[in-house]
């Protein structure tokens, strides 16, 4: 019987919510075309790790203290054309959902 691996897809976990983190981290460790490699508590963080680990996608808080998540999203796809980010929040107001899908945001 042949078997063919299949490479799973390299997700990197950024949010300052320590529980909001690892449970996103865990249920996407449940499926099994995913990896977890690794969790950032804050944007600075997750892009040392993006250099690092080299995932796929990003899972970014949008809002986070320090440098929020637009803009770690900009400087990651700044320098990591290839990198997928995509961007959580709790919020739904009008002006981070515009903020977060403007072209600039993904420069």
């Amino acid at each position: 019987m042949e078997h063919t691996t299949q490479e799973k897809v390299k997700i990197l976990v950024v949010d300052d919510h320590a529980i909001v983190r690892e449970g996103t981290a865990r249920m996407l460790e449940l499926t099994p075309e995913f990896q977890v490699v690794g969790q950032a508590s804050s944007a600075r963080e997750g892009m040392d790790m993006v250099r690092s680990l080299k995932p796929e996608i990003v899972l970014m808080d949008i809002r986070m203290p320090g440098i929020n998540g637009i803009e770690a999203t900009r400087m990651i796809k700044n320098e990591f054309q290839d990198v997928e980010v995509i961007v959580l929040s709790m919020y739904d107001e009008e002006e981070y959902v515009v903020e977060a899908v403007a072209p600039r945001a993904i420069c």
